[in-house]
């Protein structure tokens, strides 16, 4: 079997490192996808800043996950998720054949990560999860499921029956 494509988007440089380190461990079902650019120790953090400086996260994101081409997108958006419900409607629109699992922590509400799955994310995984749950969350997203827990599931259903229920007023 063909190893599956993960790609890091965090925005803190050395946590995404040490993510894709830790994801490398599982090199038979991961393999990690990474910029060379920006791992060359030698490119000053200035010259980094200067070329990005017209250039936004979004753009930025889906430019490089259009180049990459990952099966799977881990993105950290623990402090910033209300910000990049944009960037997944842009993934969504413009990578459709990457799914993105959000890394979060205990900070982010369930609000917002309901509005991120509605946005396209496929699901979420607590940014401490042992290697074990991101491979098995890899891998299931990969084959198309959800990674979401059933607690969620129950919520997400309500949603959609809500949803439809305003529809059905709507067109009577």
């Amino acid at each position: 079997m063909q190893p599956i494509t993960v790609a890091v988007v965090d925005v803190d440089q050395k946590k995404r490192k040490q993510l894709e380190q830790f994801l490398r461990q599982d090199r038979q079902n991961i393999a990690v996808l990474t910029d060379l650019r920006s791992n060359q120790t030698n490119m000053t953090s200035a010259r980094r800043i200067q070329s990005r400086a017209n250039i936004n996260l979004v753009e930025d994101t889906v430019t490089r996950i259009k180049r990459l081409r990952p099966q799977i997108l881990l993105a950290n958006v623990s402090l910033l998720l209300d910000k990049y419900c944009g960037l997944l409607a842009a993934l969504r629109d413009n990578c459709p054949e990457t799914f993105v699992v959000l890394l979060i922590d205990e900070t982010v509400e369930e609000k917002q990560i309901l509005k991120a799955l509605a946005n396209g994310a496929r699901g979420f995984l607590n940014y401490g999860v042992d290697l074990l749950g991101f491979s098995k969350a890899v891998y299931a997203v990969a084959q198309g499921e959800a990674w979401i827990p059933r607690k969620m599931l129950g919520k997400i259903m309500d949603k959609i029956l809500c949803v439809s229920h305003e529809n059905s007023i709507e067109s009577a």
